[in-house]
């Protein structure tokens, strides 16, 4: 299996030989997969990483709202009232966070 790799990698010809021409070809395609990995590898990081501060925030929020009903207050009518800010707010943060994603 490691033999058919590497006559897949190196390209040989009929009489098993590889060009320098050929070698370097085979190495600059394999150079520019493993730079293409490496970017997907770190765009992925940084959409986890993202994407984790935005599930946190929402699970505060909900432990936020467990810990005030168990402490018998209750939070609707208080996010009600501050449905027209939070609303506003999300309408001017919403450019500022499409380009935290990017």
């Amino acid at each position: 299996s490691k033999w058919k790799a590497l006559r897949k990698l190196f390209r040989p010809d009929a009489n098993n030989e590889i060009s320098l021409l050929n070698f370097v070809q085979s190495c600059d395609s394999m150079y520019k997969k493993l730079r293409y990995f490496r970017a997907n590898v770190g765009n992925a990081s940084v959409i986890d990483h993202a994407l984790e501060s935005i599930v946190d925030g929402a699970f505060s929020f909900a432990v936020m709202l467990v810990l005030l009903s168990v402490m018998r207050v209750n939070p609707w009518p208080l996010l009600v009232s501050l449905s027209t800010l939070l609303v506003s707010i999300s309408f001017a943060v919403g450019s500022s966070a499409s380009k935290w994603f990017e």
